[in-house]
């Protein structure tokens, strides 16, 4: 099984010996760390709001370990149900208890309610949020909300402001195969990324293997040693359980603009 894009921790920390799940993706007990680094480079006044289903509670617990280390605890959590579209009264909680940043996982339907609602408050929480949101339109449904919150989403790649010759070329691609024009028209560059790696590791672990042989591919992506991909220069990606390729190091924070993802730090957050 090859995940690109799912990021529960159970998924590949799944007691299996061996384990046939390989991940080029998010993983949320890392997630909830670069969340809550984020959110503490702003303030220790952080609350929660959260999807009440597996993925929410996966970086619940990862985030509830990740403060205790800290020594400091949420001031208050709010959970949701999935597909949930009136969370007033939680954000009213929230902020009632003092939550200066919201570290947010959920679904774009559940994102852009949440966000039309901060965005009605003169001075909103800052928001970390978990990259649920970005699957979708999201960013052009809440384009007018996003003016007023400070709203920064997980991300793990981009297109935009990438010279990498191989970031190049497949931007290239992408545009002659879905007519798309720019950087910004590609759609979840971090899954479109993830993807891509993943695949080609497998190919080299088949073309290795000899043969598809489900046990033999298995090993020979295990040894992987070395590959030059799109995300990074990946060194012994899988050797190790969990078998999750990507770390806490290689996620960035993004942002809204007009509708479309740009990382923190891009010449449109000047603008």
């Amino acid at each position: 099984m090859l995940v690109p894009w799912a990021a529960a921790t159970p998924i590949t920390s799944n007691g299996q010996d061996p384990s046939y799940i390989f991940r080029v993706s998010v993983r949320d007990e890392y997630a909830a760390q670069f969340m809550l680094d984020g959110a503490l480079s702003e303030t220790e006044d952080i609350g929660l709001l959260m999807v009440n289903n597996g993925w929410g509670r996966s970086n619940y617990t990862a985030l509830q370990e990740s403060m205790q280390k800290r020594g400091i605890r949420p001031v208050h959590t709010e959970w949701f149900d999935w597909g949930e579209k009136n969370s007033a009264i939680k954000i009213k909680n929230l902020i009632e208890r003092g939550a200066k940043a919201i570290i947010f996982v959920g679904s774009s339907l559940e994102g852009q309610a949440f966000v039309e609602l901060l965005a009605s408050y003169p001075n909103p929480p800052v928001v970390f949020s978990h990259w649920g949101v970005t699957g979708s339109d999201f960013g052009q449904k809440a384009a007018n909300a996003l003016e007023k919150v400070d709203f920064r989403v997980l991300q793990t790649f981009t297109f935009v402001d990438n010279d990498n010759p191989l970031a190049v070329s497949l931007a290239r691609r992408y545009h002659e195969r879905y007519y798309t024009q720019d950087s910004t028209d590609i759609v979840s560059p971090s899954g479109t990324a993830h993807a891509y790696d993943l695949m080609n590791m497998l190919a080299i672990a088949t073309q290795r293997a000899g043969k598809p042989d489900m046990s033999a591919i298995r090993d020979e992506l295990k040894k992987i040693d070395a590959y030059s991909g799109l995300m990074k220069q990946y060194q012994r990606p899988f050797l190790n359980d969990p078998q999750d390729a990507l770390k806490a190091e290689d996620y960035l924070f993004a942002f809204y603009k007009d509708g479309t993802l740009y990382p923190k730090g891009s010449d449109a957050q000047a603008e």
